[in-house]
């Protein structure tokens, strides 16, 4: 087997591990009970942009997502490191590092490296979620590896570590109808879609 069949077998069992996981562990874990000061083995980040007027925002389905993932874990995002908002978080014996940096999509990759770095966590310990105009609402498309596509906070994570070869999960937004901007449509909140 090739190494990105491995890197990508990897990554989806993780994912698969995690949703399933998730489904049984909802509030087993409580905000409450007693973290461990061991380091993350797992760093998931959320992009989108900080402040409450992008809160709903199509843009912001990254950080929507960590505020899901985290609320299912039993944690709340009340600590700041390498300006990104963070928490830790249990899943099972793995420890993770959930993280939504706060220097606006286009910049992600600042806050992204100086957690890897901090933390020296290799990249295959990374998973970015993040929104996908070429998916429809819904969809989700994981991959290993790959270039940008396009995708500004992908592109400044890219040149911040140096490297393509990281997990992500791209979360459809959809297209806009018409001719409408996708700059445009990625900063209009989400409706009953």
């Amino acid at each position: 087997m090739q190494n990105a069949e491995r890197r990508i077998l990897h990554s989806a069992f993780c994912i698969l591990h995690l949703i399933a996981m998730l489904s049984r562990l909802t509030h087993r874990f409580s905000a409450h009970q007693e973290r461990t000061h061991l380091p993350p083995e797992f760093l998931i980040i959320g992009l989108g942009n900080p402040g409450r007027e992008y809160r709903h925002n199509r843009h912001n389905v990254g950080f929507m997502a960590l505020d899901r993932l985290a609320s299912r874990l039993g944690a709340r995002f009340r600590r700041k490191q390498s300006n990104a908002l963070v928490t830790d978080a249990r899943l099972g014996e793995q420890r993770l590092l959930l993280a939504k940096p706060q220097s606006y999509m286009n910049l992600s990759g600042g806050p992204v490296a100086s957690l890897i770095r901090f933390y020296h966590l290799p990249l295959d310990h990374l998973l970015v979620c993040y929104n996908e105009l070429d998916l429809p609402v819904g969809a989700l498309r994981l991959r290993a590896e790959g270039g940008s596509a396009g995708h500004n906070g992908i592109q400044s994570i890219i040149q911040s570590i140096g490297s393509q070869e990281f997990p992500r999960l791209r979360l459809g937004i959809g297209r806009a109808p018409g001719r409408k901007a996708g700059a445009a449509h990625v900063l209009q909140d989400l409706t009953g879609e």
